[in-house]
């Protein structure tokens, strides 16, 4: 199926995709994270889900697929994780803000996933990594943007662990 976020800001949590499901967002929608962590799933949301201090591997996800296929975000929208919100402004060091004391949560996790695709959407201000993509197979990101403030350390854009049957194209990162 499709869940369609029309055009218009909205607020929220934790979002998971299971097998056929297509997150779509218009041309206008807004899907703003929390800055509220308790809105995000906990560490337990599945078997190989972790943490990690040391490594700043967060158990908390904004749009999360475990083994899932056939999942898809498309749209001419934007996912706004509101990274800013997650850190002191006052604390600025090798010109980052200062990690916070508490865990960011990532903006879009799929583990164990076959066919994901990320279509035209615009991410914004990930807190931590914008995408981590772990185990996955045939995967396409095509026509999608990832922005994030330079001062919000770790905004990686996508980061592909262990997957296989890769394409990126057509794509942008700031």
């Amino acid at each position: 199926g499709r869940v369609t976020i029309p055009a218009g800001e909205w607020l929220t949590g934790s979002l998971e995709l299971k097998s056929g499901v297509e997150l779509h967002l218009e041309k206008g929608a807004v899907l703003k994270g929390s800055v509220d962590p308790k809105d995000y799933n906990a560490d337990d949301a599945f078997p190989e889900n972790f943490h990690s201090v040391g490594e700043e591997w967060s158990g908390a996800h904004l749009v999360l697929a475990y083994k899932a296929e056939d999942v898809a975000i498309t749209g001419e929208g934007v996912i706004d994780g509101q990274g800013p919100a997650f850190f002191d402004h006052s604390t600025f060091k090798w010109g980052f803000w200062a990690k916070p004391p508490h865990e960011r949560p990532r903006m879009v996790q799929f583990v164990r996933c076959r066919g994901v695709r990320l279509e035209g959407v615009t991410f914004l201000d990930s807190p931590g990594w914008t995408m981590l993509i772990r185990l996955c197979e045939d995967i396409e990101a095509d026509g999608i943007k990832v922005y994030a403030d330079q001062r919000i350390i770790n905004s990686d854009g996508i980061d592909f662990d262990g997957c296989r049957r890769v394409r990126v194209a057509h794509c942008d990162f700031k």
